[in-house]
């Protein structure tokens, strides 16, 4: 007998989500322009023998809201919803970038309900990332003193 796969919820990273809510006219939620990027891990994962609504699940959410509130509105509504349809107490939160400070959030707050097996962050600004808003807004980049 074959043990189950832990569950695995998916959160993008900032622009990873997509919908009338944040572009008017773009639809329902999906990555939008990040498809290019998120598609492929979704698919490695989907030949891996996840299923995506049954075992794999993605949560999409408003990056320009704060963080508890998207964490609150949208993950935990997404993780209620992935242990209902699996049936498991447990799963997993695999987290890019921005999404990682949503993953962050919910195992650090007290709406926690010891339901995440383990988490998993890449490139997530845990300590910030003011240093890069100038580069986004046209500055120019650092030059190391010699």
């Amino acid at each position: 007998m074959r043990k189950r796969k832990t569950p695995i919820v998916f959160i993008p990273g900032l622009f990873g989500s997509m919908s009338n809510i944040i572009i008017p006219g773009t639809g329902n939620w999906s990555f939008g322009l990040s498809a290019f990027v998120y598609e492929p891990f979704i698919m490695m994962l989907e030949s891996m023998g996840y299923e995506r609504n049954k075992d794999l699940f993605i949560c999409f959410y408003d990056w320009r809201q704060r963080i508890v509130f998207s964490t609150q509105k949208y993950l935990l509504q997404t993780i209620a919803y992935a242990k209902k349809i699996t049936g498991c107490d447990k799963l997993n939160l695999i987290c890019h970038s921005m999404g990682g400070l949503l993953g962050r959030s919910y195992v650090q707050s007290d709406e926690y309900k010891n339901d995440v097996n383990q988490l998993i962050i890449l490139c997530t600004p845990n300590a910030g990332s003011p240093p890069n808003y100038s580069y986004w807004t046209g500055g120019s980049l650092p030059c190391p003193s010699t």
